[in-house]
């Protein structure tokens, strides 16, 4: 068994009215038990909007986009969004523009990253518009891991039993890191498992367990300051794990909209939850 660390920039998030369509989709699940189709009696602005799906970050090899129109969440089926596959989406650094071009087998937007490396400190933009008139816009500065270090790194397994006696070793990967003084930071801490699937013969790539730890995090009270995340896996004592396997710990440096972002899903997804990480 071995353990690894990942230290990279991410990224920058453009997403527009996917939140109200998935919300109001969640309203149409929890009610289910008093069904009944109101979609002709419903009045809501049914007109398409884009919605525009992006990262960027220096570790990446290649600058996609996903582009789709909204369709409203009204009836018994929600339906994803309408792929628009004839629009112009441009990315630029201020001084060079280029033409992402849509990937059919891929139902994308992509070019080379070679053709605009992204780079940390330098701002960017991105530009999306349509034949029919829709036209989007959206801008973002990556951050810089410059001054950020894992400190570190420790793997342990206990041995637990469950009310029905059923053994099994809780496996456990906790990690810190040392945030960088003097500029605001935003970080997406995960943990995964690697191993070889003796029957599949092949790698599987699993997330480690977080469903109690903080994931995003912000310096703003806590600038130059330690962090902390940890993830979990259990396993039967009983059944062998197949060797060798891998643990490590991924953390992104991001911006406070990425982290907005994911923390308005994490709420969407869990109502209970107040907490606020951003």
């Amino acid at each position: 068994m071995a353990k690894g660390w990942r230290l990279h920039n991410t990224r920058c998030k453009n997403s527009t009215h996917i939140l109200r369509k998935a919300f109001f989709a969640a309203l149409l699940f929890l009610f289910s038990a008093c069904e009944k189709d109101i979609t002709e009696q419903v009045q809501i602005d049914a007109q398409p909007k884009l919605v525009i799906t992006s990262y960027i970050s220096p570790q990446d090899t290649a600058l996609v986009v996903r582009v789709s129109k909204t369709r409203p969440a009204v009836g018994k089926v929600v339906i994803d969004g309408d792929k628009v596959t004839d629009a112009t989406v441009n990315i630029s650094d201020g001084s060079k523009t280029i033409r992402l071009f849509y990937v059919a087998e891929q139902q994308l937007y992509r070019v080379a990253f070679s053709l605009l490396p992204i780079v940390p400190n330098k701002t960017y933009s991105l530009t999306v518009s349509t034949p029919n008139g829709d036209q989007v816009s959206a801008i973002c500065s990556v951050p810089d891991t410059k001054g950020i270090t894992f400190t570190k790194l420790e793997y342990s397994v206990r041995a637990e039993n469950t009310s029905g006696d059923f053994a099994y070793n809780r496996h456990t990967l906790d990690f810190q890191w040392q945030d960088a003084p003097g500029r605001e930071n935003y970080y997406h801490a995960l943990s995964s498992r690697e191993y070889l699937h003796p029957q599949l013969d092949q790698i599987l790539k699993l997330p480690l367990d977080n469903y109690d730890q903080k994931i995003f995090f912000s310096d703003e009270w806590q600038d130059g300051q330690l962090f902390a995340s940890q993830g979990r896996f259990v396993h039967p004592v009983q059944d062998s794990l197949s060797s060798p396997y891998y643990l490590k710990a991924h953390l992104s440096v991001t911006d406070r909209p990425y982290c907005l972002y994911h923390e308005l899903i994490a709420k969407q997804n869990n109502a209970a939850d107040n907490q606020s990480f951003c």
